[in-house]
This record gives C-alpha cells, structure tokens and sequence, in this order.
C-alpha cells in the first residue's frame, strides 16, 4: 500500500504546549522509514525485500512543545510486515549439464536431472 501508516497522539494543552513532535527512536529503522515529524506518518524511504528482511519492529515517540519539553508514558510500538511477492527469477544451480546416452535407448530412460532454485517464499 502506499498509503502512509500515521501514529496519533494527542495533548490536552494549547497553542505550543499542545504541539507534537514524533520521532521513530530506534537508529536501525531510520534505515528503513522516516516520520513527518508533526503528523506522525511513517513512509518508507527505501524499498523494502521480504527475502532480506520480512518484519520491522520499532517504537515512536513523542513530546509536546511546552518548556520543558513533556514526552508521552509510553512509546508507541510498531511492527511493520512486509508481504512477498514474486520478485526473485528462478536460477539453475548449474549452467551447463551434460550427460551421455548408450544407444539404442529405450523410451522412458532417465537421462539427465536439472535443477533450479527460487529464493522466494513459498
């Protein structure tokens, strides 16, 4: 989906005490996703493999604007998974398979096996 996930919050302040300011807290997911500081919107800023990496798990945070600056209790925990899709091409494990065959041959004989791999799910 490319709409944005938007984490809400709010303060029973006003004007600048009221304000909110969210930020994703762990450092690794800043890898990943990014936050509109003042909606609270999560969007990814890199696309995202289910075959490296299938969930994310982080925490949002926010504080008002009032001096000093007040955070909520608790963080907001998120966990974002990432749906697969068919995105890997098929590979054979080798290039070149060779064999040889004794004549005369009978219909049915096995006369070689390929193989090839997949690296997504399912």
């Amino acid at each position: 989906k490319n709409s944005p996930l938007v984490i809400r919050a709010t303060d029973a302040d006003r004007e600048s005490n009221a304000m909110l300011v969210y930020q994703i807290v762990e450092p690794s997911a800043h890898n990943y996703f990014a936050i509109d500081s003042s909606t609270g919107a999560i969007r990814t800023i890199t696309s995202l493999d289910y075959e490296q990496k299938s969930i994310f798990y982080f925490t949002v945070q926010v504080h008002d604007m009032g001096a000093p600056h007040l955070f909520a209790e608790t963080a907001a925990n998120v966990t974002v998974q990432v749906i697969d899709v068919n995105d890997c091409s098929p590979v054979f494990s080798r290039e070149v398979y060779e064999t040889s065959v004794l004549v005369p041959t009978y219909k049915g004989v096995k006369v070689i096996t390929v193989n090839a791999t997949d690296a997504d799910s399912g």
